[in-house]
């Protein structure tokens, strides 16, 4: 179980345009070109990429272990705090 705030994370961009968690907004930058909506529309959907990616199985190991170390490292970076302060 994750720590993070439970969805709804959504995309706005009308009236508050932004990344709202909850009833809070947490990204406003940038939503004016594509890059940054398409930032935006990543952070809605992290909640979402994290359960797909802690429900996979691979039992049977049809995953290639390549790939299924990066499924591993995500779920790490996304559930775990950084082994060290990270630098500008």
């Amino acid at each position: 179980m994750s720590a993070h705030t439970p969805v709804p994370w959504r995309l706005a961009e009308t009236v508050r345009p932004g990344v709202w968690i909850g009833k809070r907004i947490v990204f406003t930058g940038f939503l004016n070109d594509e890059p940054g909506r398409s930032n935006a529309r990543l952070i809605a959907a992290a909640p979402d990429l994290l359960a797909a990616l802690q429900n996979l199985e691979n039992d049977d190991g049809s995953i290639p272990d390549h790939a299924w170390a990066l499924v591993q490292a995500a779920i790490a970076k996304a559930t775990q705090p950084p082994a060290t302060k990270d630098t500008p």
